[in-house]
């Protein structure tokens, strides 16, 4: 999960492989979609810049790829600094991991694919995700949310 959720930071562009490696900057898809074109499986994102202007090669980017990918790449911002590229996590604002944000991805992936591949009826898997998160209202969770319970087990067996 945690490397589904890496992608780079656009350094300079030098340890980045275009074809290969998440850098793009969108939620659907990190990676480019632009089928790779023959003969150049080993370009660098470093290749689509403009040597030591710190921007696009337009030219470059409308010859390569699918308007998609031309959008999406031109969006990242290039920094006039000489920075190394680094992997970070896609998922927060500063790109480290939290554990926060790896739940919350975990759980939009996850946890739909467990619940569709069970086989059962509808009621079940309702009773199930009461379970899991307890709702259920049982005793125990009725007195933890404050609810008043009395102690007596079965109404039907009291003292006549």
């Amino acid at each position: 999960m945690i490397r589904r959720g890496c992608r780079w930071r656009v350094g300079l562009g030098n340890l980045i492989h275009v074809w290969n490696d998440a850098w793009i900057k969108d939620d659907s898809c990190r990676v480019v979609e632009t089928p790779v074109i023959e003969g150049s499986e080993n370009m660098r994102v470093s290749d689509l810049m403009i040597p030591k202007e710190r921007r696009w090669d337009w030219n470059l980017l409308e010859a390569l790829f699918l308007p998609r990918d031309v959008l999406a790449i031109s969006s990242i911002p290039l920094s006039a600094s000489v920075l190394k590229g680094k992997r970070i996590w896609h998922f927060s604002k500063n790109g480290m991991y939290t554990a926060k944000s790896g739940y919350r991805v975990a759980l939009e992936t996850e946890k739909p694919e467990l619940w569709n591949d069970l086989k059962l009826p509808l009621k079940i898997k309702f009773f199930l995700w009461r379970a899991c998160t307890e709702s259920i209202p049982t005793r125990l969770s009725l007195r933890q949310r404050g609810v008043e319970i009395e102690d007596n087990r079965c109404h039907s067996l009291r003292a006549k």
